[in-house]
């Protein structure tokens, strides 16, 4: 991802660590579908 123009709050460190929150969240969100599933196939 590229950026033209530059700001000093959206810095590309900046749009860097927001996308690993996005992505932690993500991670999150899954592992918690996935612990739900295994939930339902445990107890039916």
């Amino acid at each position: 991802m590229t950026y033209t123009w530059r700001h000093p709050l959206f810095s590309p460190s900046f749009f860097d660590q927001l996308k690993s929150t996005f992505l932690f969240i993500e991670y999150l969100q899954n592992k918690r579908r996935n612990l739900n599933k295994t939930d339902v196939k445990i107890n039916p």
